[in-house]
């Protein structure tokens, strides 16, 4: 089964009492990014920093691409004040990943390999969850965001950030006024589509840059399809952190066919309890091929 197209995201569990007590309280758990066995986890080369034209050129222009203005000589006094002016936006990608927390979602939910390392073996579950719900719940900054796979380390530049994220922010200003004018005088702002486009293709900038510095990993973890949950914490340390999630996200308990019968019945009794209106599926083993049915 492909990757699915609408979100949604497959927390796979094993049997155990941590399971139950997130599923009680409403939390995901989210842990610091050296918890994690990939000991390329985060692993990403940073650059910061306004480019040098002459010594860097493809920074220089990736970062002119960014404002669109690539035609702009470098000695352009636009160019170097609104440089300038960027400069102090830049965000510390390296305090991000100390205080990010991640929780980690597949995004198939017939996944072999997912039901049998994270699920022990169709012993435990998948918690069907809506995204969006799903980010909406927490006043903390959250992001969901696929994962990327690659051979090497990708490279992020918080400069290219600073100038996407900028455009982004000064474009959805741009579509509110303009809304609001035609609102009022009644006719339709020229420029409105155009200001939707850029907004578009910065935020778009933005989850790229965020994907290369907090979600891409080597090659080997293909299998995973892996969609994770971004969470910032306040503090500094490495502790782990839990994200509430309101019942409403939860649209449904996939249960695997090897689940002890003890658990199962917790489990039952857990969700007539507290998620009367989420139904469940058993995921079972094909009798014709190495596949998994949802039935």
């Amino acid at each position: 089964m492909q990757p699915d197209a609408n979100r949604t995201l497959y927390k796979f569990s094993g049997p155990t009492e941590r399971a139950l007590q997130n599923l009680a309280n409403g939390v995901i758990f989210c842990q610091h990014y050296s918890a994690y066995n990939d000991p390329f986890e985060f692993w990403s080369n940073i650059h910061e920093g306004s480019p040098d034209a002459q010594q860097e050129p493809d920074r220089f222009l990736a970062a002119k691409k960014a404002w669109g203005c690539d035609w702009m000589s470098p000695d352009d006094e636009c160019l170097i004040e609104y440089f300038a002016a960027c400069h102090d936006e830049q965000p510390s990608f390296r305090h991000w990943r100390d205080t990010t927390r991640i929780a980690c979602f597949g995004s198939e939910p017939d996944n072999l390999l997912m039901w049998s390392h994270y699920a022990d073996g169709l012993r435990g579950l998948c918690l069907v969850l809506d995204d969006s719900e799903l980010l909406e719940a927490s006043p903390r900054t959250t992001f969901a965001v696929n994962v990327a796979y690659q051979e090497n380390p990708p490279t992020a530049d918080a400069f290219v950030y600073a100038i996407a994220n900028d455009q982004m922010e000064f474009h959805l200003m741009s579509i509110e006024e303009a809304e609001n004018r035609s609102k009022h005088l009644g006719e339709r702002d020229p420029l409105l589509e155009d200001y939707r486009k850029v907004a578009g293709e910065s935020y778009l900038s933005i989850i790229e840059i965020l994907q290369r510095v907090l979600a891409t990993k080597p090659l080997e973890w293909q299998y995973e399809a892996e969609r994770r949950l971004l969470v910032r914490a306040s503090g500094s340390d490495t502790e782990p952190t839990f994200h509430s999630f309101p019942k409403t996200a939860l649209r449904e308990i996939l249960i695997g066919e090897r689940m002890p019968n003890s658990f199962r019945i917790r489990l039952e009794a857990l969700i007539l309890e507290h998620y009367s209106h989420v139904s469940t599926r058993t995921v079972t083993r094909s009798s014709s091929t190495y596949r998994l049915k949802v039935g």
